[in-house]
């Protein structure tokens, strides 16, 4: 799957998440693309190229996230769906290797990163 592809479906499921009453921020690499366009070239220099999308997103909302992926055709990861419950989800999108992960409420990798308030 090539970068311009990943800019799709970032966009599509942003549009389709605001249709079913969500909102869904995009995280990442795939967001610097996009909301610091004047340094792109420095992803292209390095030869880095997108490898998932990321978003933050209100688990009260949830059940409007899951739609939205149900909608455009992604398939969610039960097995994360139930181990992390209120913390994340992971799709997938059937025939390709496009994989998106969904972090509600705050990010806690190596320390928590506020945001619930944050993200409007």
């Amino acid at each position: 799957m090539d970068d311009k592809e990943f800019l799709f479906h970032a966009h599509d499921i942003v549009a389709e998440a605001q249709k079913q009453g969500a909102i869904i921020r995009l995280l990442g690499a795939v967001a610097f693309n996009i909301h610091c366009p004047a340094y792109g070239h420095f992803q292209q220099e390095a030869k880095r190229h997108f490898t998932d999308l990321d978003f933050a997103a209100y688990f009260s909302q949830h059940d409007a996230i899951r739609k939205a992926f149900t909608k455009l055709g992604f398939e969610e990861d039960r097995e994360v769906a139930v181990v992390f419950a209120r913390q994340r989800l992971i799709y997938n999108m059937p025939g390709t290797d496009l994989h998106v992960d969904i972090f509600f409420d705050k990010l806690d990798f190596c320390h928590p990163f506020p945001g619930q308030d944050d993200w409007k």
